[in-house]
């Protein structure tokens, strides 16, 4: 028996084009720099995804198999605002689809990126200037990760 959340991810991974799960940019990284702190494991996403309302789930796998029809164009589109810094379109996208339904946002960005935050906090002193590597999704808009960092004080730069 697959919860609604995990086949929300395997569509949502099978629709990726020359994807695979190993490649993606936090792995790199975490291979990398073994001694990387992880804001977020693979077991705490599962946690969340799995404390999810039964309507939060189906919602879920709605959005993804909507998305994943659009797919293409819309990767395509992501990828070049996210290259060319124009972030106000991410910001146009994330307002719709799955991030539009204010549960799922809440718990898919706006509490992961406070929780880091707490996290961050606690980092900042031992390790000085940091590197941090999130999805866009957590970067823009005005709960995004380096809004609420900036409204902490720190000093955030993106990295082109």
């Amino acid at each position: 028996h697959v919860k609604s959340w995990g086949a929300a991810l395997i569509l949502a991974n099978a629709t990726r084009q020359n994807s695979d799960s190993s490649n993606g940019v936090d792995r790199w990284l975490l291979r990398q720099y073994p001694d990387a702190m992880e804001l977020e494991g693979a077991a705490q996403q599962f946690h969340m995804f799995d404390n999810m309302s039964r309507a939060e789930q189906s919602h879920l796998l709605i959005s993804v198999a909507q998305e994943a029809a659009a797919a293409p164009s819309l990767r395509d589109a992501s990828l070049k605002a996210w290259l060319t810094g124009h972030l106000h379109v991410l910001e146009t996208q994330s307002s719709q689809g799955l991030l539009a339904n204010p549960q799922l946002r809440e718990t898919l960005l706006t509490k992961r990126n406070r929780n880091w935050l707490d996290k961050l906090d606690t980092a900042f002193p031992n390790f000085g200037p940091l590197f941090i590597a999130v999805g866009a999704g957590h970067m823009i808009g005005a709960d995004g990760l380096p809004q609420a960092l900036s409204k902490e004080g720190y000093v955030v730069k993106r990295i082109q």
